[in-house]
């Protein structure tokens, strides 16, 4: 089972790809090319639940390799401005073809002493609370 730090930052991914209420912040392109890649890729709950049970074994094997005191691990947006190809490798496993059109621009995630954090470009950093089982 993954640590509630992994779990907490798949459902929020996760969450990003069930509801898409954040799409009112994003430009007419993006949201259009949003719509596309969503029909596209035939986005099933099914697909989304085996996105985050995939994401989280992968964040928890991030945060396993770590000999530091503070767990430190970020997924979404590349410094370089580009997607995250954890995210992309992550939704194939689970089934489906994903690229930065389906989230947030600039989605990301990191986990830093033992808080979590999520954000994107059109919402502020927060902090998330830990969920400690899959709901």
């Amino acid at each position: 089972m993954p640590r509630p730090e992994s779990i907490t930052m798949a459902q929020w991914w996760g969450n990003k790809l069930r509801d898409t209420s954040w799409l009112k912040a994003e430009n007419v392109y993006y949201k259009s090319l949003c719509h596309q890649q969503r029909l596209q890729a035939g986005l099933t709950e099914q697909h989304i639940h085996a996105f985050e049970v995939h994401l989280a074994d992968v964040i928890d094997k991030i945060l396993e390799g770590q000999e530091s005191p503070y767990l430190l691990a970020a997924v979404g947006r590349q410094p370089d401005r580009y997607f995250d190809p954890l995210v992309s490798e992550v939704a194939r496993k689970a089934g489906f073809y994903a690229d930065n059109f389906m989230f947030p621009s600039g989605a990301y995630t990191r986990v830093w002493r033992d808080e979590i954090f999520a954000g994107s470009e059109h919402e502020n950093w927060h902090t998330l609370p830990l969920i400690r089982a899959w709901s």
